[in-house]
Order: C-alpha cells, then sequence, then structure tokens
C-alpha cells in the first residue's frame, strides 16, 4: 500500500526527527535509503510512500515499542499541534493507520447490546454481512480494494470513501464475545448498519444527505457511549466540508448521548452562581479556556475519582490541592524546548 506524501506529512517527519536530535543520516540508514532520500521526504519532493516504510520510519523517531498504543498516538499529538484541522480528510495515511488497521476492544457491554439489536431486527451474522458488503452508501465497485481508505477529489475537496468487505465469521466472533478485538472501521460500519436497518429499514439505496447526515451522528454518539472512538475523533470517511460540519453539530450529538447528565451539571452551575457569581464564572471561564487547549487531556482529569476518597478532611482537600497547583507551575515553567519534547 502507498500513501501520497502531504506537506504535513513532511513536516511531521522533519518535526520528530529534530525534536528526537536524530540525524537525517541516521533515518536513512535504519529505512536503507539514501540521506538526499530523506531530505527529500522533509522538503515533500516525495510524492508516494509505502506503507511499510512509513511506519518504520515512525517507529524508529519516536522510539516506542508498539506502534498503535505507543507510535502512533505520539505522532498523533506532534501532527495535530500543528496542523489546521481542515486538512485533516487529506492524511490519507493517518485515517488508514487510525480507522482502518488500529486494533479496538469492544465491551462486553457493547456486544451484547449490538447482538440484542441485530436480534431483534430478525437477523443473523450472515444477513448483516451481506447489507454491509453491499457498500450502498459508498457505491464502491467490488475493482476497489476493500477496508481501505480510499481519497477521492470531488470540487476542489477531498472526499473518503471506504469499500466495506466483512467476514460474517469476524461479526459473530465479536458480538459473542469470543474474540472482540476488531478495527474502529470494522465496529463502525457494524454500528452504522444496524442504526440505519432500524431506521429506514431498507438499505437497496443511498440514504438522501439529510437522513445520512442523521445517520451519522447517532452512530458517533453510540460509540461515544461505550467509548469507542478513533485517535483523531474522525467517526466517519467524510468530505472535508461534512467534517467541519459536523464539529459545529457536536453539540447536537452529545446532548443526544446524555441531555439529563448536561441539566445536572447545568443545574449544579445554576445553583452555585447564586452564592459566589464571580468565583464561579470565573471557574467556568478558566474551565473553557483549558478544553480550548487539550479536550482530551482535561476530559481525563475529570475522569480522575476524586469521589472516591469519601471521608478526606477539609485539610487534606485543601493539601491536595495545593498539590496539583505546584505541579501545574512545574510543568508551566519549563523551557518551550521541554514542553515540546516527547520522551518515551
Amino acid at each position: 500500500m502507498k500513501f501520497t506524501v502531504t506537506g504535513e506529512l513532511s513536516v511531521l517527519i522533519r518535526t520528530i526527527r529534530t525534536q528526537k536530535g536524530i540525524s537525517a543520516k541516521e533515518l536513512a540508514a535504519f529505512i536503507e535509503k539514501s540521506p538526499s532520500y530523506v531530505s527529500k521526504l522533509e522538503s515533500g519532493d516525495v510524492k508516494n510512500i509505502q506503507k511499510k516504510d512509513l511506519t518504520r520510519i515512525f517507529i524508529f523517531l519516536t522510539g516506542g515499542e508498539n506502534f498503535y498504543e505507543d507510535v502512533l498516538p505520539a505522532v498523533v499529538r506532534v501532527l495535530m499541534s500543528f496542523m489546521p484541522g481542515e486538512r485533516l480528510p487529506e492524511q490519507v495515511w493517518l485515517l488508514q493507520y487510525d480507522t482502518a488497521d488500529r486494533p479496538v476492544l469492544v465491551s462486553e457491554e457493547m456486544a451484547e447490546n449490538l447482538k440484542e439489536r441485530l436480534e431483534e431486527l430478525g437477523m443473523e451474522a450472515e444477513g448483516l454481512a451481506a447489507v454491509m458488503n453491499e457498500n450502498f452508501d459508498s457505491e464502491l465497485s467490488s475493482a476497489f480494494p476493500a477496508n481501505e481508505i480510499i481519497p477521492f477529489d470531488q470540487q476542489g475537496s477531498t472526499r473518503i470513501l471506504v469499500r466495506l468487505e466483512m467476514n460474517p465469521k469476524d461479526i459473530s466472533r465479536i458480538l459473542s464475545g469470543v474474540d472482540r478485538n476488531t478495527t474502529y472501521l470494522v465496529i463502525y460500519g457494524i454500528s452504522h448498519m444496524l442504526i440505519r436497518l432500524e431506521k429506514f429499514g431498507s438499505v437497496s439505496y443511498k440514504l438522501p444527505p439529510e437522513n445520512a447526515v442523521e445517520i451519522l451522528r447517532d452512530t458517533s454518539a453510540y460509540l461515544e457511549k461505550y467509548q469507542v472512538h478513533s485517535l483523531i475523533g474522525f467517526s466517519r470517511m467524510l468530505s472535508s466540508r461534512d467534517f467541519i460540519s459536523r464539529q459545529v453539530n457536536m453539540a447536537n450529538t452529545f446532548d443526544s448521548v446524555s441531555s439529563d447528565l448536561m441539566n445536572s451539571i447545568m443545574e449544579f452551575f445554576q445553583e452555585a452562581l447564586k452564592f459566589d457569581t464571580l468565583g464561579v464564572t470565573q471557574t467556568m471561564d478558566a474551565f473553557v479556556k483549558s478544553l480550548s487547549w487539550d479536550p482530551a487531556f482535561i476530559l481525563k482529569l475529570i475522569e480522575l475519582p476524586f469521589y472516591k476518597m469519601e471521608g478526606l478532611s477539609y485539610y487534606q482537600k485543601k493539601n491536595l490541592i495545593y498539590e496539583i497547583k505546584e505541579l501545574l507551575e512545574k510543568y508551566d515553567q519549563m523551557s518551550d524546548f521541554e514542553k515540546k519534547l516527547e520522551i518515551y
């Protein structure tokens, strides 16, 4: 498999290499290419690269051992630090790694839910695989490679399509719990098709745009409920325009998942505002700014189970906050070079 070398990919390779203090000569020797090849690759003069070569480059530059657990997440962090979101659909190499190749684990709860929904439709794994393999939405023929990211240039923007090819035995293994390891693309495809069948029945035609968007949102919300997501939050192979629109409508998606939870949070803040309007407003403002800085990181902080420390005294709570602030100041006072340094 070959990937188009985008400008972002060239910059990414050069950025990681220089951050790690690795010379172009060292990288060239590892991938068994000439130093001039590396120079051309980083300057954008190399137009295509073999997947195996790009994989080796990332492994060598990051020093990670497990490609999908260590290497790819590190690569994504560096890339997203400088790449505009609207350029994401151009990065076919990343979409392939992240959605079509990267293994994900389907929880027992999710597998059971999918199994129940399939049974309610009166279908078995063979029937589900058959309708998925028709690929009515992508309209790609069997001449195209299966389960690979396929880019199309459509009126100046890149449209990404996938021709799914599902094995009924793989679906059965996932839903029965025999083997719940799969890829994001596969579990997305299964969830998407079940939701489409539940809402519209027949799949013998391509959905109108408004219905297609509805299914996309419902599928994304369903996967998020079970904490199944891509590294880059790219829940469906969309055109760049559709991708941006989806980000604008994320509030609606989240609301459909947990409107009661959001209402509870709002009620809490409204009640707190009655007692300390200025303090709560400042806290909420800082929270929003932190979310803009790194949403995934802040959500991980919120996820920390402070509620488990029942009986913790006021003094201990105050001391804990003080220690957290000290740690925050330590990282804030790092040099710009140290802040950007990836250590493995």
